[in-house]
């Protein structure tokens, strides 16, 4: 989705490892990454010779498109916004494909309403992933030219791209980019927030664990996590189906048979309602009974008289 140049992910996947180092010799499989990088974006070579440089040129990291880096921003949000729009208009078209007769019927009723609200639900998910990827750039861009060298002024140190590529501005750019999900509605935060958090769950357990523990007991942690997930869910099936999103409830009681079950509220209001419908059809014999005994008293009266 970033649609970052290979040989740059590279080369900030080597600054990560320590692979690549700034102002210094590096081995030849990696000395060129960049070089062959500026010459295809005609740049100058020398701005990608890791030996003559302290950090990576932003417009190296902008790929050629601009020195700017709010300019650089609104590119990427608008090819972000682009291509999420090619995915997601076929997700929120997915319901039709699944009941076509439902959504005919609502298109038959209000074509512009039925339209306009799938149009404006891609329009929101799509603002939302390309928020997401250009405020991460924009964070990291942020960082390495504007607060960087507030910073180096103000401690007297410099600091090479192997600290800042790989930890501050990254850093800065996670931290930014969450707010995108401010685009979402309420509902789908909720739903977001729950996608995110087993992903760091998970993220914590790598790094805590990591060399600790065997690989035979992380995974034994990992699927113990996932059965208690899991637990939780179908938990909420059985006895709080309200809670559990509608999609979900149909994905999951298709796959485990999950009946709806009636709580002991709604067995109470059923036997109230059962009680006051015998209430009244007692109460309707009674008084079918009373007016047949005046019927026949009449009846007497008038053959005596």
């Amino acid at each position: 989705m970033a649609r970052m140049d290979k040989r740059l992910l590279e080369t900030l996947r080597g600054v990560r490892t320590g692979e690549i180092q700034f102002k210094q010799v590096n081995p030849p499989h990696v000395h060129n990454l960049l070089t062959g990088l500026c010459e295809d974006l005609g740049l100058n070579l020398l701005m990608g010779d890791f030996a003559l440089r302290s950090r990576l040129p932003c417009e190296v990291v902008h790929q050629g498109i601009t020195k700017s880096c709010e300019v650089h921003t609104g590119y990427r949000w608008i090819q972000g916004f682009m291509v999420s729009t090619g995915i997601y208009l076929p997700v929120h078209l997915l319901p039709a494909l699944l009941s076509p007769k439902a959504f005919f019927n609502r298109l038959q009723e209000n074509p512009v309403a039925t339209v306009s609200s799938t149009l404006m639900a891609t329009a929101r998910s799509s603002a939302f992933l390309a928020t997401y990827i250009a405020l991460i750039w924009y964070g990291i861009c942020t960082w390495r030219s504007k607060v960087m060298p507030i910073t180096m002024r103000l401690t007297g140190r410099r600091y090479t791209s192997n600290v800042v590529d790989h930890i501050y501005g990254p850093l800065l750019g996670s931290f930014m980019c969450g707010f995108s999900v401010l685009v979402e509605k309420p509902h789908r935060r909720a739903e977001m927030a729950l996608y995110v958090l087993p992903r760091a769950i998970y993220s914590m357990w790598s790094r805590i664990m990591a060399g600790r523990l065997s690989r035979k007991v992380e995974m034994t942690g990992e699927a113990l996590m996932y059965a208690v997930s899991m637990s939780v869910l179908l938990t909420g099936m059985r006895w709080k189906r309200e809670m559990v999103r509608p999609s979900m409830q149909g994905l999951l009681g298709w796959i485990v048979e999950i009946k709806r079950t009636r709580h002991s509220r709604g067995h109470g209001q059923q036997t109230v309602k059962d009680n006051g419908e015998g209430k009244t059809k007692a109460g309707g014999l009674e008084n079918a009974i009373e007016d047949k005994d005046a019927l026949a008293a009449i009846e007497r009266e008038r053959i005596v008289i």
